[in-house]
C-alpha cells in the first residue's frame, strides 16, 4: 500500500499520521528488512522490476517465518498455562 492509499483509506486521520505509526513491531520489522534489502538491490544495479519481483518472494518467506514462529510460541505459551 502507498502513502497515498493510506491516507485515502484514512481520510478521518491528520495528514501527519505516518501509516508506520499505526503498525505492529512485526510490520515495522518487516518494511525495514525489505527497505534494507531494497537498498542492497539498487546498489547492485539491479531494476526496478526486478526487485519487485524479489521483494515480493522475501516479503512472503519473511511472512512465513514470522507466522511459523508466533504459532509455536502459541503452543508453547498453551502447555505452560
Amino acid at each position: 500500500m502507498t502513502a497515498k492509499q493510506f491516507r485515502e483509506l484514512n481520510p478521518d486521520l491528520p495528514k501527519s499520521t505516518n501509516m508506520r505509526d499505526l503498525g505492529t513491531k512485526l510490520q515495522a520489522s518487516l518494511v525495514a528488512n525489505l527497505e534494507s534489502l531494497n537498498s542492497k538491490y539498487i546498489s547492485e544495479g539491479k531494476s526496478r522490476t526486478i526487485r519487485a519481483k524479489e521483494l515480493r518472494f522475501e516479503k512472503d518467506r519473511q511472512v512465513a517465518v514470522f507466522n511459523k514462529r508466533n504459532a509455536v510460541t502459541s503452543k508453547q505459551t498453551k502447555k505452560i498455562v
